[in-house]
């Protein structure tokens, strides 16, 4: 939040990154504006859960989308990672898996191998928005869980992105 409390503008809120952290902390004082910033506070397990119960109803809701047969993420799918990374970066000690699945059309081997890579194109554009590589796992499931809905594949359902995540702290 930003403001005037009276006597002095000021700047208060939780940074990302280390980075935009000094950018904010240095437009401000070239203001004479009044920094007051945190670091993201540590997950709990419980705070770990809730976010991967919203960002999993986020992305069935909104899918990342792929161009056909590929791990190219589309112009859409780039403005939902811009979401997501903003969610995840809202705490520290995460571990977050991105697991990748595909439907069951195509050999199984090349299935698994687009949702390996898929996992992992999600994965560099997560840390190309500030999360740590370190904390990001890509793992790619093929066809091996397809959503069935009444006893049949729900085949545009199948091909998702889904995240698991942990609190380490």
């Amino acid at each position: 939040s930003s403001g005037f409390d009276g006597s002095a503008l000021f700047v208060r809120g939780i940074y990302a990154d280390e980075a935009g952290r000094d950018a904010v902390a240095a437009l401000a004082t070239g203001l004479g504006v009044t920094a007051d910033l945190s670091a993201p506070p540590a997950a709990s397990d419980a705070d770990a859960a809730a976010l991967e119960t919203a960002l999993n109803e986020f992305v069935a809701a909104n899918p990342i989308r792929f161009e056909p047969s590929s791990a190219i993420l589309t112009a859409d799918a780039e403005v939902l990672l811009d979401q997501i990374a903003a969610q995840a970066l809202s705490l520290t000690g995460l571990a977050i898996t991105i697991e990748g699945h595909t439907d069951s059309d195509g050999l199984p081997a090349a299935n698994a191998s687009l949702s390996q890579r898929r996992a992992e194109a999600v994965r560099d554009a997560l840390i190309e928005r500030g999360l740590d590589g370190a904390a990001l796992t890509a793992e790619g499931f093929g066809s091996e869980r397809p959503v069935v809905v009444d006893g049949v594949e729900d085949k545009q359902a199948s091909r998702r992105v889904e995240f698991r995540i942990e609190a380490t702290a």
